[in-house]
C-alpha cells in the first residue's frame, strides 16, 4: 500500500505525534515529524514528502497556515488535517479551499491509513509526468483560475460521490469530466457520455430508470456516468434520477 512513500505528520502533542509515527511506519512508509508549523515547512523543504498530515490547532502557525504556505509551493500535494469535535466549522472551511481532507479526533488507526493512501495515489511525487501530462492532456490551460479548477478535479477523481460541472456551453465539461476519470483508479474503466438532448423524453425516463434493462447506470458500472445538459430532462426523468442519487447517499451513509 504505501511503496515506501515520503509522510510528514504536524503536530504539537507528543504523544499523538510518536502514535501516528509508530503507525505510520510500521505500514512501510518513509516517516518525518514536526512539532509546530514552522519546523515543517523546513522538513518539506528539506525532504519534500508526499503527503502531509497535520494537526489544525496549534502554537503560531496554525494547520491552516502551514496549509496556505504548503501549497503557495506545492499546489497538488495533499494535505490531511487533523480536528477535534469543536474545530469542525473550520476543517470543513479548509476543505472548501483545498485541504485534501481531514480527520476528527479521536480517529480510528485504520481510517487514517485510508486517507493517506487516498491521498498517495493522487501526489504528484509518486509519478509526476503521469500525473502533469497524462490525465489533463487534452486540457491545456496558463490560466490561474483553470489549475486551481484542475487541482480540485485530481482531488475528488477517487471519490464515489456525484459532482456537478457548471459552465457554458462549448467550455469543456465533458472533456474536464474525462479528466477526472483518467486521473482516479476508473481509468481503464467505462465513460458513459449521455446528452440529454438527443433522446425523446421517454427514451431518456427508462435509461434513468435502474429498474430497466437498458439503464445507463449498468453501462457504466465501475467507470463514470456523465449527464450532459440534465437541464433538458423531464420530471419524470429527474425525479427518477434523483431517487437514484438519493439511494446512493443512503447506502454510504446509512
Amino acid at each position: 500500500m504505501s511503496d515506501g512513500a515520503k509522510i510528514l505528520i504536524v503536530d504539537d502533542d507528543l504523544d499523538m505525534l510518536h502514535l501516528m509515527g509508530v503507525r505510520l511506519s510500521a505500514a512501510g512508509f518513509q516517516v518525518s515529524t514536526a512539532e509546530s508549523g514552522e519546523d515543517a515547512l523546513i522538513s518539506f523543504r528539506n525532504n519534500r514528502p508526499q503527503v502531509v498530515v497535520t494537526d489544525l490547532r496549534m502554537g503560531e502557525m496554525d494547520g491552516l497556515a502551514l496549509f496556505e504556505h504548503l501549497q503557495a509551493e506545492a499546489p497538488t500535494m495533499p494535505v490531511i488535517i487533523l480536528t477535534a469535535h469543536g474545530t469542525i466549522p473550520d476543517a470543513v472551511s479548509a476543505t472548501r479551499r483545498g485541504v485534501f481532507s481531514f480527520l476528527t479526533k479521536p480517529f480510528d488507526g485504520q481510517e487514517l491509513m485510508r486517507r493517506v493512501a487516498d491521498a498517495i495515489r493522487i501526489s504528484p511525487s509518486l509519478d509526476p509526468e503521469k500525473i502533469s501530462a497524462h490525465w489533463r492532456k487534452d486540457l491545456i490551460t496558463n490560466s490561474i483560475r483553470m489549475e486551481d479548477l484542475l487541482r480540485q478535479a485530481l482531488r475528488i477523481s477517487n471519490e464515489s460521490h456525484s459532482a456537478l460541472l457548471v459552465g457554458a456551453g462549448g467550455s469543456g465539461k465533458a472533456t474536464l469530466a474525462r479528466a477526472i476519470q483518467q486521473a482516479g483508479h476508473r481509468a481503464s474503466a467505462p465513460f458513459v457520455c449521455l446528452s440529454c438532448t438527443d433522446y425523446p423524453a421517454i427514451d431518456l425516463e427508462e435509461m434513468l430508470s435502474s429498474t430497466s434493462t437498458n439503464n445507463v447506470y449498468t453501462q457504466a458500472t465501475g467507470g463514470m456516468l456523465y449527464l450532459q445538459d440534465i437541464g433538458a430532462l423531464s420530471l419524470i426523468a429527474q425525479a427518477r434520477l434523483f431517487s437514484v442519487l438519493f439511494a446512493q447517499m443512503q447506502a454510504k451513509d446509512p
